[in-house]
């Protein structure tokens, strides 16, 4: 099934249902035998699953308890630090080509051949950090898991207990958002980045309750989560340019370099930016109500019709008494 609520399933069921999907979609991912090419894109794929299972546990946070909730957060943000060196240091690759793939003059497109090969060889490092032993490790944890899942203690149905989570992730974002821009810095723009990812997911949860609108607002927040990640990508590779000694010797090349990546990051900013006064626009409690209708509607419309009762019989007489003679129509 796919990643969303179902209108013949409780919140509950849904819920946990979905949590075991993404725990199965990672476990295929990391079971499956792995060659040197599909090794990345499958580690990719399985951290994806972690950052849902962490959004839909962050959504019905509420409703598993404090305790139960930071137990699982904290699961899923470890399963998926055993795997992002990885995939971290090639990100920092693709960041670097992409950033750098129509640069001109082709000298200085040339010039960053080196520090693009220093970069290479921290993703094989990388890479060698992902061990037989470590797979098996994020395996068993990921079992383990699934176990605990599936015991969840989710009572409430209906809007209730979606309400108060969407809420907060919606006020999370909202408030990331004017902090990024009041006071720019890496770290609140990556706090907004991570916010805007758990609201995302939260609406792919929610989109069959209005496709046709749902599903952009979705797909509008999931650019901005894109936009924020390119900016992140960057800023990470400016640090990495900086601090690794081997590139010392390639300073122009440097600096040239850190001139494109804060050029694209004020661009991606900027678009960021409008983006996020479209999708924040609204006041937390304003939205949850619109959000109610729409949910109110689509359950209703998804409620087995009501038995109609037959109308009462109506006694009617065997035979009509002849009329009165008063009561004759006149011949003409």
């Amino acid at each position: 099934m796919s990643f969303e609520l179902q209108p013949n399933q409780s919140v509950a069921d849904g819920i946990r249902r979905i949590e075991i999907e993404q725990i199965d979609s990672a476990l295929e991912q990391l079971t499956t035998k792995m060659s040197p090419e599909t090794r990345d894109k499958s580690v990719h794929e399985a951290r994806k699953s972690f950052k849902r299972l962490r959004a839909v546990a962050r959504l019905v946070r509420d409703e598993l308890g404090e305790e139960a909730y930071r137990r699982e957060a904290t699961a899923f943000r470890d399963v998926g630090r055993a795997l992002s060196a990885a995939r971290d240091a090639t990100v920092l690759v693709d960041a670097l080509d992409a950033l750098t793939e129509n640069v001109e003059p082709i000298e200085l497109a040339q010039s960053f051949a080196p520090l693009r090969e220093i970069l290479l060889q921290g993703s094989a490092q990388g890479e060698a950090t992902l061990s037989p032993e470590s797979l098996d490790r994020v395996v068993a944890d990921l079992q383990t898991a699934r176990q605990r899942v599936a015991a969840w203690p989710l009572a409430r149905d209906g809007w209730d207990p979606m309400e108060r989570g969407l809420r907060r992730l919606y006020g999370a974002g909202r408030d990331a958002f004017e902090q990024a821009y009041r006071h720019p810095a890496f770290e609140r723009f990556h706090e907004w980045r991570k916010r805007g990812k758990d609201l995302w997911h939260a609406l792919e949860l929610l989109s069959p309750i209005w496709p046709e609108l749902m599903a952009p607002l979705a797909d509008q927040v999931h650019h901005l989560s894109d936009l924020l990640g390119d900016d992140h990508d960057l800023a990470i590779l400016r640090q990495t340019i900086q601090d690794d000694p081997g590139t010392a010797a390639f300073r122009s090349a440097v600096d040239a370099l850190v001139g494109l990546i804060e050029a694209r990051r004020t661009q991606l900013q900027s678009e960021a930016r409008i983006l996020g006064r479209r999708l924040y626009c609204e006041r937390p409690r304003r939205l949850m109500q619109r959000l109610q209708a729409y949910w109110d509607t689509w359950h209703t419309s998804h409620l087995p019709p009501k038995p109609v009762d037959p109308p009462p019989p109506v006694d009617l007489p065997l035979t009509l008494d002849p009329p009165a003679p008063g009561d004759m129509p006149l011949s003409i």
